[in-house]
C-alpha cells in the first residue's frame, strides 16, 4: 500500500490531480490496476489515504516542534511552532492535497483527527505557559488558534503565495498569536 501512495504522490506532483489516473498510479507503483483496486476502491480513496498519510506526517512534525519549543521563550516558541505549521503547507503536493481535502467533503474524520491531536498539543502548550498568557480557557483558545492559523495559511497559499516565501506570513501569524495570548482578560 505504501508503494501505491508513494506512486500516487509522485504522479500527482508531476502532472496534477486531473492527470493522475488510477492506471498511471498503478503503472508507477508497479502493480496491476486490479491489484490497486484490492486496496483502494477509487482515485478518491487513494487521495483520501494520501491526505491521511500527509496529515500524520504533519502532526508528527508539529509534535516535534512543540517538544523543541518547551525550552524556548514564549515569542520564540510561538514563532517556531507557527513556522512549522506554515512549512507543512509549502510543498506543491501538500497544497494540491489541501485543495482536494475541501472537495472530498466525506473525509470529515480526518479533520476531526487533526483537530483532536493538534488541538491537544496546542492546549498542552497553553496550559504549560498559563503564567505567561491571559487566556481563560486554553482548550477553546487552542481550537481558535489552530483554525485561524490553518485557514489563514490556506488563504495565503491561494491569494498571497509570496508571503510563504518572504517570511511575512509567519511573522504576521506569530504577532497575531502573541497579541491574542498576551491580552489579559
Amino acid at each position: 500500500m505504501d508503494a501505491i501512495l508513494t506512486a500516487a504522490a509522485e504522479t500527482i506532483a508531476r502532472g496534477g490531480l486531473d492527470k493522475a489516473s488510477v492506471t498511471a498510479i498503478a503503472e508507477r507503483a508497479g502493480v496491476s490496476v486490479g491489484s490497486l483496486y484490492q486496496y483502494y476502491s477509487s482515485k478518491d480513496a487513494i487521495v483520501a489515504a494520501l491526505i491521511e498519510r500527509h496529515t500524520g506526517a504533519n502532526l508528527d512534525a508539529l509534535q516535534a516542534a512543540f517538544d523543541r519549543a518547551r525550552s524556548m521563550g514564549l515569542r520564540e516558541a510561538i514563532e517556531h511552532v507557527v513556522t512549522t505549521m506554515v512549512d507543512e503547507h509549502r510543498s506543491p503536493i501538500q497544497q494540491l492535497l489541501a485543495q482536494e481535502f475541501v472537495k472530498l467533503g466525506s473525509i470529515d474524520w480526518i479533520q476531526s483527527k487533526i483537530d483532536a491531536r493538534a488541538g491537544a498539543l496546542i492546549a498542552a502548550f497553553l496550559n504549560e505557559r498559563r503564567d505567561e498568557i491571559g487566556v481563560p480557557n486554553p482548550e477553546f483558545s487552542a481550537f481558535l488558534l489552530l483554525r485561524a492559523i490553518d485557514m489563514l495559511t490556506h488563504a495565503a497559499i491561494e491569494q498571497r503565495p509570496e508571503t510563504l516565501l518572504d517570511g511575512s506570513l509567519v511573522e504576521e501569524l506569530s504577532t497575531m498569536v502573541i497579541g491574542y495570548l498576551r491580552e489579559r482578560r
